[in-house]
């Protein structure tokens, strides 16, 4: 007669299950490390040739990631051979899988059994590529004083602002006025705090990039 005794065994956890995951680095055009050092790459996204077109991809993969929190998502292989995690990546209302495709600075890739999303890749390859404002500003910035714009719209506005249009740059609000843009009539399209990436959570600026719970009130400028 079979005794069994004990506990039983738990199920093994996924390494990488699907959820919400914090930013640590961008590796590559397709590629970012995630907290708990489980690297990341884009699933149906394939990157060109080239030392300039990689350099360009991984700066498009870096102004997405910006928020610094993402939603992974996995399909049917978990990984590839070289250990890297293959997941969809969600970000506050954007695809990025899809958004790097439709930018133009990486092209649609279908490896089965990873499949689930190749329609909307698909179509993202279809749509014309944007040609991303941030390419046509300036580098200074004396003021040292940043505001984000959308590829559509003529506002600026804070970083993660629900009224930005299209996909955001980080420009200097100087010259950003200089070219007719105004600022958000939501937001106030405040300087980002020389770097610091804040998003806007009800009356609240939460910061990202120290992880803390510090936030401070929103204060719109005066007329």
């Amino acid at each position: 007669m079979l005794l069994l005794s004990g506990t039983p065994a738990s199920p093994v956890q996924a390494r990488c299950p699907d959820g919400l995951y914090t930013v640590l680095k961008v590796l590559d055009g397709r590629s970012f490390e995630v907290a708990g050092g489980l690297s990341i790459r884009l699933i149906g996204v394939g990157l060109p040739e080239g030392e300039k077109a990689g350099n360009d991809a991984r700066d498009a993969l870096c102004r997405l990631l910006k928020d610094g929190v993402v939603t992974l998502e996995g399909d049917l292989r978990d990984q590839d051979d070289e250990g890297f995690y293959l997941r969809y990546v969600h970000g506050e209302g954007l695809f990025v899988n899809g958004e790097m495709i439709r930018l133009g600075v990486a092209f649609f890739r279908s490896v089965e059994p990873n499949v689930k999303h190749d329609r909307e890749l698909a179509a993202a390859a279809a749509a014309e590529p944007e040609k991303g404002r941030s390419n046509q500003w300036g580098s200074d910035c004396p003021s040292g004083c940043y505001v984000y714009v959308g590829s559509e719209g003529m506002t600026f506005h804070v970083f993660g602002c629900p009224f930005l249009e299209g996909s955001a740059s980080r420009v200097c609000r100087d010259e950003a006025i200089q070219r007719g843009y105004t600022a958000c009539g939501h937001c106030g399209g405040g300087c980002d705090d020389h770097g610091g990436d804040w998003y806007v959570h009800g009356s609240c600026f939460v910061d990202t990039l120290s992880g803390d719970s510090k936030r401070r009130v929103l204060e719109r400028a005066g007329p």
